[in-house]
């Protein structure tokens, strides 16, 4: 018996999530801005010093989502922990809205306007055995109008994580819940409220939708582009192609620590930037496409 697939698939999808969902989440058209990020050369090493990232340059504008697409293990986490100042950089320079952070610690980049969503959500985007209203202090206690004469207004942080849990439909029975208690979906969205709620200049989301059902995939995908909107620069980095070509304005292949070619989505085939995944040179791939 023939069966439409797509029909199947969204009715699968609704009963599984209780309502329709967007499969094909449409890329943002947002106005474009100033420059925001921009990296010149950077290299830097693994964990067991072995050099992980080999000259990465790369420039990102406001409105824009410029994704890194690649098979884990080819640079990515050393590319977001520079930028993010949890890695050293051993050469190489980066600029966020026009000032040099590349020796800067976490602290001043969160201050300069750069949020971090990264892609182990369990140990490093939240603090298990902590309630909700504390995970969400991890990006509110040094803004001073979450302070009372030097002391954390929990009154005050505890009316946002309130507002942000009705905002983004986390389901939870209050806001003293700890966060272990949360699935993996709603601990995504609570960590999405706690960056993007500063409305961050850089947003860089690492795997933000790996291990998501269906709908809070689908969830995600649009704050990443509503943040377009609020003139954020975000920077994707998946392994999931039809997550990157559904979202993406610029896509970069990378491999190997290094980036493959940087190509506007308009211009880019699936095909050729799974080959640039594996490591083919994009002029290898043009030439092979010119043979009768």
């Amino acid at each position: 018996m023939h069966r439409d697939k797509t029909r199947y698939g969204k009715t699968l999808a609704t009963e599984l999530v209780g309502r329709e969902v967007l499969f094909n989440v449409q890329r943002a058209k947002a106005p474009k801005g100033d420059t925001i990020l921009q990296v010149e050369n950077l290299v830097a090493q693994s964990d067991k010093g072995v050099q992980a990232l080999e000259g990465v340059s790369f420039s990102m504008r406001e409105g824009e989502i410029f994704g890194i697409a690649g098979v884990s293990g080819n640079g990515q986490r050393e590319l977001v922990e520079c930028l993010a100042g949890l890695r050293d950089v051993v050469a190489g320079k980066i600029t966020l809205d026009g000032k040099g952070i590349t020796n800067a610690s976490s602290y001043a980049r969160w201050k300069a306007g750069l949020g971090y969503i990264p892609a182990d959500r369990n140990h490093l985007g939240s603090i298990a055995d902590f309630s909700l209203v504390e995970n969400m202090t991890m990006n509110y206690y040094f803004d001073e109008q979450f302070q009372h004469r030097g002391t954390l207004d929990y009154h005050k942080i505890r009316q946002l994580t309130d507002e942000v849990i009705s905002e983004y439909a986390v389901k939870t029975p209050n806001a003293d819940v700890k966060a272990k208690n949360l699935s993996g979906g709603n601990l995504q969205k609570l960590i999405l409220a706690r960056v993007l709620s500063r409305n961050p200049r850089l947003v860089i989301a690492d795997l933000p939708s790996q291990g998501l059902d269906i709908g809070a995939i689908e969830f995600v995908r649009n704050k990443l582009n509503e943040a377009k909107f609020k003139k954020a620069a975000v920077l994707l980095i998946s392994e999931d192609l039809d997550e990157i070509f559904s979202l993406c304005d610029w896509i970069a292949p990378i491999y190997e620590g290094r980036l493959m070619g940087i190509i506007p989505v308009e211009a880019a085939h699936r095909e050729a930037v799974g080959a640039m995944m594996a490591g083919i040179e994009m002029a290898d791939i043009e030439a092979v496409g010119d043979n009768p």
